[in-house]
């Protein structure tokens, strides 16, 4: 079993190697003895493994990330974790638990509790369990928003105080990351990453999701069962930063979030998670960043102001009783489950497949494709499978319950280390998705379907969407994408005029393209050399892994890209032995046959 250690000697551990005494990023990211966590302060998502070893009360190494400097997309860094983020974590040589290297935190946090002993996080009833990971989801959910907002409204104005000119934070940049990412750092120096609209916009869905949570805190201390689990774990660091984002949540619009954060702030492992220098820092966010902003416009000599939330709060809460309308009401059906279906949504594709191989019961209903625009993480529960009395949200919530409850062979190993290994990869393919897929697919297959909904004849129905309160937190995202397909000829153009500025030269769109193509075939070939000498992605049996990454591949020939047999062999005779099986045969041929006509000629 593992040693533990007080927590006085796991801090002042970690304080060691934050000092930086292990210097250069090949030395840096060595594989260590130990249970090493590839951190970062600030993020919530390490935040959340740290509270779990604490929980645990067990040691480890900590080697702090560099996100300023975009050190987690080093060359050395993505050998741990491909997905280029933190947290990661490895484990080598501890007694009682398997050597393995593990990325997403959620990912982390279940593979340690199934290993560890101390207090049990994650629920063993189905039921509860898949509570508490739709929870999870609801917080990954809030990434679409919460992200972008922090990048503009928090991290620009501390590197203009930290740096007094553009030159020089750019100079301090790792010169390994992509062009883009240098391109997307500098936007923030010069405060043009987001637009007003677009702020606003991401403010107001940022609330909107705070009126689900305080709904599900109605009469309750803890998210899931009468317990602190895994939910409160994993939905209390991100929404602690909204203060930090300039984003209050103030008690009299949120009394419940209020009392349940101060409920949870005096357990230890809240406490103890962040450095005192790091509590300082996110207090001065909080109650000093006026200073900060000033700081920064003094040193950078531009003038910048920071956006205040509650300047959209009168229009969240005036939109309350659609925001909390319950209108997930169960729908009649004969079969088993009942799969709310986006035929644009590979998640979908995954739950069908799933279902098919387990041998259930199932129908589905259609739903609108424009449920998914700007949101490639699924916030707000929008993938929904409907069991019997129970409705369920999230697509890896939904994976998982199926597979729990019905019948057949588990797509989830029993063995701990390879469960995590499947959903590495189910991490994997969600990042690609937000990072990279659904950038291609809405500007090249969604603009489509857009246009087909909106002719020159409907076009006053497109520009009504901005007072519909159901799109009024991604109208610019929707306008935006319209706009890919609109040039100054265009039938469409003289009532869409107030938009022209988002209409894109065709070099413009190219190089868009061709960015993102490049990253997608970096993607493949870590797939590829993945796949070299195995039949399937995890052991030696069909997994979830396989099932999610077959599925999103079904899309890439409708962005242009295409996986032959002369540049993957790997991947091309994984993909066609998956589609023998009569699950993937029956969806494939569905998926040609309704979304075939979207893709473009070779």
């Amino acid at each position: 079993m593992v040693a533990t250690t007080p927590l006085k000697t796991m801090v002042l551990g970690q304080s060691l190697v934050v000092t930086g005494l292990i210097q250069g990023t090949e030395i840096k990211f060595r594989l260590q003895d130990g249970i090493t966590l590839y951190d970062s302060e600030p993020s919530p998502c390490a935040r959340r493994v740290r509270m779990t070893l604490i929980e645990k009360a067990v040691s480890w190494n900590k080697v702090e990330v560099d996100l300023m400097t975009v050190e987690q997309k080093t060359p050395e860094y993505l050998k741990i974790n491909p997905n280029g983020k933190v947290p990661a974590l490895t484990v080598q040589n501890v007694k009682g638990v398997p050597d393995c290297s593990l990325y997403e935190s959620n990912v982390i946090t279940e593979f340690l509790d199934s290993v560890l002993p101390g207090i049990q996080l994650y629920p063993d009833d189905p039921w509860e369990k898949a509570q508490a990971r739709q929870w999870q989801e609801w917080e990954i959910g809030l990434t679409d928003d919460f992200t972008t907002f922090m990048r503009q409204n928090m991290k620009a104005f501390v590197i203009r105080a930290v740096y007094s000119s553009r030159m020089s934070f750019i100079a301090s940049l790792n010169a390994n990351i992509p062009a883009h990412l240098s391109q997307l750092n500098t936007q923030l120096y010069d405060g043009t990453y987001l637009t007003q609209a677009e702020i606003e916009e991401k403010a107001m869905a940022c609330y909107r999701n705070l009126l689900t949570l305080e709904k599900g805190l109605e009469n309750k201390d803890f998210l899931v069962g009468n317990r602190f689990t895994i939910a409160d774990l994993s939905v209390c660091p991100r929404v602690q930063m909204f203060y930090m984002m300039g984003l209050p949540i103030g008690k009299e619009q949120f009394p419940n979030i209020c009392r349940y954060l101060d409920n949870l702030y005096y357990r230890p492992c809240f406490r103890q998670s962040q450095s005192r220098g790091y509590h300082i820092m996110a207090l001065a966010m909080t109650y000093l960043s006026s200073l900060i902003v000033a700081i920064g416009n003094w040193r950078s000599g531009e003038k910048h102001v920071q956006f205040d939330g509650t300047t959209v709060l009168d229009r969240v809460l005036a939109s309350q009783d659609m925001s909390l309308k319950d209108d997930l009401q169960l729908l009649p059906t004969s079969e088993e489950f009942l799969v709310y279906n986006y035929p644009t949504s590979s998640e979908c594709l995954q739950m069908k497949i799933l279902l098919r191989e387990k041998g259930a019961s199932f129908t589905s209903t259609p739903c609108d494709f424009m449920d998914l625009i700007g949101r490639p993480n699924g916030s707000g529960g929008l993938f929904r499978l409907q069991h019997k009395d129970r409705l369920i949200t999230g697509c890896r919530t939904i994976l998982d319950y199926v597979n729990s409850v019905s019948d057949g062979k588990s797509l989830y190993p029993t063995d701990p280390k390879l469960k995590a290994e499947c959903q590495c990869w189910q991490a994997w393919d969600q990042t690609m998705n937000w990072l990279e897929f659904s950038i291609l697919f809405e500007k090249q297959v969604i603009s489509q379907k857009l246009h087909e909904r909106f002719t020159v004849n409907t076009v006053d129905e497109l520009l009504a969407l901005k007072d519909d309160i159901k799109y009024s937190t991604k109208n610019h995202h929707i306008m935006e994408i319209y706009m890919t397909r609109v040039t100054e000829d265009s039938p469409v153009f003289q009532h869409l005029s107030e938009y022209s500025d988002l209409i894109k030269t065709e070099e413009e769109k190219q190089k868009t393209e061709e960015l993102y193509h490049e990253l997608l075939i970096s993607r493949l070939q870590h797939l590829e050399k993945s796949l070299q000498d195995r039949e399937y992605l995890v052991g030696d049996e069909v997994t979830l892994a396989d099932v999610a990454i077959y599925c999103r591949l079904l899309f890439f020939p409708l962005i242009g890209l295409h996986i032959t047999q002369e540049d993957y062999p790997g991947v091309r005779a994984w993909m066609d032995r998956l589609k023998q099986r009569e699950a993937f045969k029956e969806e494939t041929l569905h998926f040609e046959k309704t979304m075939g006509k979207y893709k473009p000629p070779e």
